[in-house]
């Protein structure tokens, strides 16, 4: 009788390690599987924010540029919609590109800045985008995330600096008449804003 006792308690033991090893590696595994997910988010976040910094680069070196030397039949606006001969500045290609993705995605992006020009002046930043600001200012590689709950849903929210590369858009920002800060406030290489992708973890 006693040998079967002790039996029934080794199995009993038995099956409670097991089942006690068996919710430590689920939860390790599930670690794993997040924190690679996590990884892949960021790392095409970063890839999606380079190739919107590509298409803006392109636009002011190659079209900007040229069109600028006929100001007679052109001119830039961030009211550019269905007006003739009229096109986006660099930035507002950026603002309606981001629009145009976040249609057509289950990812949004979101352009801005501590530092709107005149006609945005009016908008609030809300407390994460006042607190990835801050981040990012203090961030050496450009880059932070943060996990969050968005409409119910488990998002991950990565968040790219918007350096300042050209020289271009360095003279635009610092003399255009709907800038909103003192002359010569920027430099090349300055961290002018951000651009946020917000993802599904799912």
């Amino acid at each position: 009788m006693t040998n079967k006792s002790s039996k029934n308690k080794i199995v009993g033991i038995c099956l409670i390690l097991s089942l006690f090893i068996g919710i430590i590696a689920y939860y390790i595994s599930s670690s794993i599987i997040e924190k690679n997910i996590i990884d892949n988010i960021v790392k095409n976040s970063k890839v999606d924010v380079e190739r919107l910094q590509i298409v803006r680069e392109y636009y002011t070196k190659y079209i900007v540029k040229d069109l600028k030397k006929d100001p007679e039949h052109w001119r830039f606006s961030y009211d550019h919609k269905d007006k003739v001969s009229t096109l986006p500045f660099p930035t507002t290609v950026i603002h309606d590109l981001t629009k145009m993705y976040s249609s057509r995605s289950e990812s949004k992006i979101e352009l801005y800045s501590e530092y709107p020009f005149l006609n945005r002046k009016d908008r609030v930043l809300t407390a994460f985008q006042k607190e990835a600001i801050a981040k990012i200012k203090e961030s050496k590689d450009g880059i932070f995330y943060k996990k969050d709950i968005i409409d119910g849903k488990k998002v991950l929210r990565v968040v790219v600096a918007d350096y300042m590369i050209l020289p271009a858009c360095v003279n635009c920002h610092n003399s255009h008449k709907l800038k909103n800060w003192p002359d010569n406030k920027w430099k090349l290489g300055d961290k002018r804003g951000v651009l946020e992708i917000i993802t599904p973890i799912d």
